[in-house]
């Protein structure tokens, strides 16, 4: 195995649940965002950071599919969840049994509806991950609030050898459950202030943010 490969992290973006609480006609993942959907922005932002990048796709699959046929190579690729509707759980499982691990040092699960992770945000996990302890297994960032407080956020990193748990996550927490029985396992990384950690639930958080990006008074 290369060192190049020893070194690689693959990517994961999660674009298949419903968003019930997006109340409008299109899927949140096809939200405009800037002059391009939400997952486009995600797909492409990871695409340069990350190798090889799997995009998990299934409520309006083929419409999410088709947002990011430009971007798809041998290194992107879409993964259809069949069983989306089970929670999030069902679209790390998917995700991770498409990749080799023994090619990978871990694997960055990067939600497609925080546009305010970007370059900043990626190449500063990148670098921790590359620089850590050997004992570490999983990173998690950490990024300034409105009220100066440093809070949890996303992408996260979970080393390789935990594809077998991955594997067997269920329901709708994703990760959390393991990055619990991690414990001190887990390294959290402070962002730079500049970093953006909100999240787009609703079609006022998606109006919010993207006047916050304009430098539009909101």
């Amino acid at each position: 195995m290369s060192s190049r490969s020893r070194r690689a992290v693959a990517g994961v973006v999660l674009a298949a649940g419903a968003s019930t609480r997006f109340a409008s006609e299109v899927p949140k993942q096809l939200a405009s965002w800037l002059g391009e959907t939400l997952v486009h922005r995600a797909t492409r932002v990871a695409s340069n950071h990350l190798d090889p990048v799997q995009v998990v796709v299934g409520h309006k699959g083929r419409d999410v599919h088709d947002a990011v046929q430009d971007l798809k190579s041998e290194r992107v690729r879409v993964v259809h969840n069949a069983h989306w509707d089970d929670g999030l759980g069902t679209s790390v499982r998917a995700a991770v049994a498409t990749l080799d691990a023994s090619s990978l040092s871990g694997v960055l699960f990067m939600p497609c509806d925080q546009p305010g992770i970007d370059e900043l945000v990626l190449d500063a996990m990148l670098e921790a991950w590359r620089a850590r302890d050997p004992e570490m297994r999983a990173l998690v960032p950490k990024y300034r609030s409105s009220s100066g407080e440093r809070r949890r956020g996303a992408p996260v990193v979970f080393d390789s050898g935990l594809f077998p748990k991955l594997g067997c996550l269920e329901g709708d927490q994703g990760g959390r459950q393991l990055l619990r029985e991690l414990g001190d396992r887990v390294v959290e990384l402070d962002l730079p202030d500049r970093a953006v950690g909100d999240d787009i639930d609703t079609v006022e958080d998606l109006r919010r943010l993207g006047a916050k990006f304009r430098g539009e008074t909101v």
